[in-house]
């Protein structure tokens, strides 16, 4: 049986915290398995979707501009996403989760205010931004499609967390990569010498 955050069934909510806890053990693989950061996002993206019950996942990065550009994405409209672009003052869950440096989620989302997920049919969103060294690199953001369905508090602390972990993940990842280029660089002045 799969249960629904925020649940007041005490069984539905240990499930429920007993699969957060395998999805934050997927991710540590999948990020301990990748030296690609955009596989290790796009993992991040099926993975946390699923968990969500969303119908979208997406992953904003932040520019050296301060604009939010669609990086990747596990949803229908996947493709279409790549490549948007958000500036600061723009309508969007993911700039305001950037520029209010935390995460939240609107259910019953209002078409007038939110064009692009009136396209997208969405009926709630979640959003939260990815901070790294207290600087905020980039968002995530959910969306459900189903009329009626919605998330909580719940799904606002699980959401930071993985952020978090995701972005722990990248700036190792990055760290990772810095060392490598370092240690050949140092392996080519000694063959010079």
């Amino acid at each position: 049986m799969t249960s629904y955050p925020g649940n007041s069934n005490p069984d539905d909510v240990s499930q429920s915290e007993e699969a957060f806890q395998r999805l934050l053990l997927e991710l540590s693989r999948a990020a301990f398995q990748s030296s690609d950061p955009r596989q290790l996002i796009h993992s991040f993206c099926v993975l946390s979707r699923a968990f969500f019950r969303a119908s979208g996942a997406y992953y904003w990065t932040r520019s050296t501009d301060g604009e939010l550009v669609g990086a990747e994405a596990d949803a229908v409209d996947a493709e279409s996403f790549r490549g948007i672009r958000r500036r600061a003052g723009d309508v969007s869950l993911a700039m305001d989760a950037v520029e209010q440096r935390r995460a939240f989620f609107v259910n019953y989302l209002d078409a007038a205010r939110y064009p692009w997920l009136a396209a997208c049919r969405a009926h709630a969103g979640l959003a939260a931004p990815l901070l790294v060294s207290g600087e905020v690199v980039g968002a995530v953001t959910y969306l459900k499609s189903e009329p009626d369905s919605g998330f909580d508090d719940d799904a606002v602390v699980k959401v930071t967390i993985l952020s978090a972990q995701l972005g722990t993940a990248l700036e190792a990842l990055r760290l990772n990569q810095l060392s490598r280029e370092e240690h050949r660089r140092a392996s080519i002045l000694v063959e010079v010498a």
